[in-house]
This record gives C-alpha cells, structure tokens and sequence, in this order.
C-alpha cells in the first residue's frame, strides 16, 4: 500500500491522522510522512494498519 493508498483509506473511512495514531500506537508526524510518500511503512505498523483497517471493516457490518 502506498502513502497515498492510505490516505485514500483514511478519508473514505473518515479517520483523522490523530485517531490512526492513537488507536495504532503511531505518531502523527510518521503517518504525515507516509502519506506524503516521504517515508516507507514499516512492517510492524503496516500489521497495526492493517488491524485498524480490518476491525473497522468489521464495526461497519454490524452498522
């Protein structure tokens, strides 16, 4: 998934940078990086994402 992939992700799902961060234990500055492609994701918060990304697919089921 690429920064901009994420964004896309993020603001389809109405997520801001602050929520991600706090519910994946990932600073703000880092998510501004990835999204502004000036960073790679690393493969431990790309599991913490993915996590995120799966239980609010989930939460959207039950809504």
């Amino acid at each position: 998934m690429t920064g901009k992939e994420f964004r896309k992700w993020r603001r389809i799902n109405e997520l801001t940078q602050d929520e991600v961060s706090e519910q994946c234990n990932i600073d703000t500055a880092t998510i501004s990086r990835w999204e502004r492609d000036k960073a790679i994701i690393t493969e431990k918060n790309y599991k913490a994402l993915l996590e995120l990304m799966n239980s609010n697919v989930a939460n959207e089921a039950y809504e």
